[in-house]
């Protein structure tokens, strides 16, 4: 599974939180999300890849990444990450 960043139309980090406007509406992201965005950066990269790099960073959750596809699932809900099945 591969994620990619979409375009929003404005974002200030604050401490380690990102508040994102997307379309009309204001969204403030947990530091998890907001890293995950931020590794995401421009580019295209595996959800192993950013999963890996997360639980560097915040620990690993544990549950066999039920915690990281539920993240992704609500980034994607709020129209902030596109998922591919490109390989």
């Amino acid at each position: 599974m591969r994620l990619r960043r979409t375009p929003v139309v404005d974002e200030v980090l604050l401490d380690d939180e990102l508040v994102v406007m997307v379309g009309l509406q204001v969204m403030l992201l947990s530091p998890l999300a907001s890293r995950l965005l931020t590794l995401l950066g421009g580019e295209e990269r595996t959800l192993a890849e950013v999963a890996d790099e997360l639980a560097a960073e915040f620990g690993d959750p544990g549950d066999g990444g039920a915690a990281m596809t539920a993240q992704v699932e609500a980034l994607v809900a709020g129209g902030l990450v596109v998922v591919s099945d490109r390989v």
